[in-house]
């Protein structure tokens, strides 16, 4: 019993098991004391939502200055993007050309059918050594 004299004996005690005997304490609810100020905001709250949605012209200079306020973000990001760019011109040439070789691989493929791609793919096997060519299985 050399290996054995480590091991603890009894019992399993599992978690659930004991779940009878103890006792549920009841939660007690928090009363929430509303103050004459909630009220008040929720007026102005309530006032604000009619009296926007009454006026549409409102909703458009609201719109439109929340367009212009993007758009001057943006101008400033890419602004902040301009002056912290530290790429080289060759760099920046070999994205361009890249850009546009990406972009014609597209447009010659959006051109095909797929009668085409078909008719293009066993033109392409069919110049291969017969090397690549499927062997023959079974009997026949």
């Amino acid at each position: 019993m050399g290996g054995f004299e480590n091991v603890v004996g009894g019992k399993l005690k599992l978690k659930g098991a004991a779940i009878e005997k103890r006792e549920k304490k009841k939660k007690k609810k928090k009363k929430k004391n509303k103050t004459l100020k909630d009220d008040d905001d929720d007026d102005e709250r309530k006032r604000e939502y009619v009296e926007l949605n009454e006026d549409d012209s409102d909703d458009d200079e609201h719109f439109k200055k929340r367009t212009s306020s993007r758009e001057k973000k943006e101008d400033e990001n890419n602004n902040i993007k301009k002056t912290l760019d530290t790429r080289t011109d060759a760099e920046k040439a070999h994205e361009e050309r890249s850009r546009q070789q990406r972009k014609k691989r597209i447009l010659e493929h959006a051109e095909l059918s797929h009668k085409d791609k078909v008719r293009l793919f066993n033109e392409k096997l069919g110049r291969l050594s017969e090397h690549h060519d499927i062997p023959k299985v079974g009997p026949g």
